[in-house]
């Protein structure tokens, strides 16, 4: 796994995150901390040759002295402190142009003050009430720069059960915040610097029995089930299945994994007056009696998904092990006993953070249900050739843009499978990468009579000497087996000219088998054939080429 180097920049002391963050990340994150309250200097300085990242943690009273007046009960109008907000805005703007990423803990009340309860929240004159605007039009000025992420400390704040401010501390070395909180906080935003390089959780498989429902199916029947009710063990299942179904309208897929009689669950599903959960909800489901782990392998397998994307959830401690220990790439926390408290471990999983969201992620459990139809469609046709043509197959080719960069580089950076060299860039990194007369960068779109599968691969060429190298391909895993990869290949061949040459090349990872398989069938020493053309089941479109 790739290593993230980060430098700490703040306007107090914070040495001590620098281990802690190291440590919470296994040595992942590599810190190093900018000189005792440099933030200005540091943010309009060319970075250190390994600062790939920057972490911000700053005090609205430091950063905008007219906010530090205000505390003081002087009379400062709101836009004189919102002019320094900006000012602090272009500074992060600037510097995002020489980071891969910026993050942010956003400003909270400097703990060691105090004001009166009733004036803090007056309307643009109290302290808290002008610590959100400045909060707000800090994210509004920053909006539309991509790499940079603030992180919601007020939340933080509010999960921490001790006291932030160590008043020795601050008296002895200007450590304004104590040392467990800010272990703390390099415990919660480690997900978050990760989240730039790992591969996002897509779907959570569940048990049914004593997880998404109370009681046994097969022995108490639909009725003697507990899903809220005013029953203690109800409602906190309830609140099970309200988490996995905000979960699930975030984009992160639903699975059932469950030892029982299929067509009683599926009646329970449907059928108990208050399942929030229904059939519609998950993209897959495997309910029998066979080794979890197999059904799972192959649940994953169905929908193209690697175990590294998985969470597995899970009342009976026995499954848990099974599964960790058959299949450790998937995330299996720990369940206690207690049902109550299951609602708040699945919603505070850091494995579930994440630092965008795209139109496509929004729209995975619809397009993977539309992939459902498709699949349960196939079955009617009598060979593959005549369910690819039913599908009306449609790719719309388009160049990459400031409009699809966010959606380019998350697919850049989260395909594993179908991935030529699994390169990872920036969205600053790869704007600035295609911005050269000798590289060609396409996106494609893919769609078919059931639906819009949106931009599921990205391509980048770049001219060497007399031959064109193929940089990047990669291809969303769920469009694979439908022959897309060879329409856009042929259309890669058209980019060259005459007798130039296309030259395609893989790193072999332990995840991109697809992609390998894909180059030994197409390649011939390594070289395209020029004989690829689009499938006949396939249209193209084009945008800009």
């Amino acid at each position: 796994m790739k290593n993230l180097k980060v430098n700490i920049v703040s306007d107090t002391v914070l040495d001590y995150l620098s281990p802690f963050l190291n440590q919470a990340s296994s040595g992942r994150i590599e810190c190093q901390v900018a000189p005792y309250n440099q933030v200005a200097q540091t943010l309009l300085s060319e970075p250190e040759a390994d600062s790939e990242n920057l972490f911000l943690w700053t005090s609205p009273d430091i950063q905008c002295p007219k906010y530090s007046n205000l505390l003081a009960f002087e009379e400062i109008g709101l836009q004189a402190i919102i002019e320094e907000v900006s000012q602090f805005s272009n500074l992060i703007k600037n510097a995002s142009k020489k980071y891969n990423s910026i993050f942010m803990m956003s400003w909270i009340f400097p703990p060691e003050k105090r004001w009166p309860l009733s004036l803090a929240t007056k309307s643009c004159k109290g302290a808290t009430d002008v610590l959100n605007r400045m909060n707000i039009h800090l994210s509004e000025n920053l909006k539309g720069t991509n790499n940079f992420h603030l992180i919601d400390q007020t939340t933080l704040v509010y999960n921490f059960n001790k006291p932030i401010h160590d008043p020795r501390l601050y008296a002895l070395a200007r450590i304004r915040y104590s040392l467990d909180y800010i272990k703390f906080v390099a415990v919660n935003v480690k997900p978050l610097i990760t989240a730039t390089i790992d591969p996002s959780i897509k779907i959570i498989i569940c048990d049914l029995d004593n997880t998404l429902w109370g009681g046994t199916v097969g022995d108490d029947g639909v009725d003697g089930l507990k899903i809220g009710g005013n029953d203690p063990t109800g409602e906190a299942h309830l609140l099970v299945q309200k988490e996995l179904i905000a979960l699930n309208n975030r984009g992160i897929l639903l699975a059932i994994s469950s030892k029982n009689e299929s067509d009683i669950a599926i009646h329970a599903i449907k059928n108990h007056p208050n399942m929030l959960l229904r059939e519609c909800n998950f993209a897959a489901k495997r309910i029998n009696w066979d080794d979890k782990a197999k059904n799972i392998l192959s649940l994953l397998k169905e929908l193209n998904l690697l175990p590294s994307s998985a969470v597995f959830i899970d009342d009976n401690p026995t499954e848990r092990q099974r599964i960790r220990d058959a299949l450790p790439d998937i995330i299996v926390p720990e369940m206690p006993q207690d049902v109550s408290e299951w609602a708040t471990i699945i919603n505070s999983l850091p494995c579930l953070e994440t630092l965008s969201q795209s139109q496509e992620d929004l729209n995975r459990s619809k397009n993977y249900q539309l992939e459902t139809k498709r699949v349960e469609a196939q079955k009617l046709f009598g060979n593959l050739d005549d369910w690819l043509a039913s599908l009306n197959l449609a790719i719309k080719v388009s160049g990459l843009s400031k409009a699809n960069l966010q959606r380019t580089t998350q697919l850049l950076n989260k395909t594993n499978q179908f991935n030529l060299r699994t390169r990872r860039l920036s969205e600053e990194e790869l704007y600035e990468w295609s911005r050269n007369d000798q590289r060609k960068c396409l996106t494609f779109s893919v769609s078919d009579r059931y639906g819009d599968s949106g931009l599921t691969s990205f391509v980048s060429i770049e001219k060497k000497d007399t031959q064109w190298e193929i940089i990047d391909f990669v291809m969303s895993c769920r469009i694979m087996g439908k022959g897309v990869e060879y329409a856009i290949l042929s259309e890669i061949i058209k980019q060259k000219k005459g007798s130039e040459k296309l030259h395609m090349e893989t790193i072999a990872t332990k995840k991109n088998l697809p992609m390998r398989n894909f180059i030994k069938e197409v390649t011939k020493d390594q070289m395209v054939l020029d004989t690829i053309i689009c499938p006949s089941h396939i249209s193209i479109g084009r945008d800009v080429v």
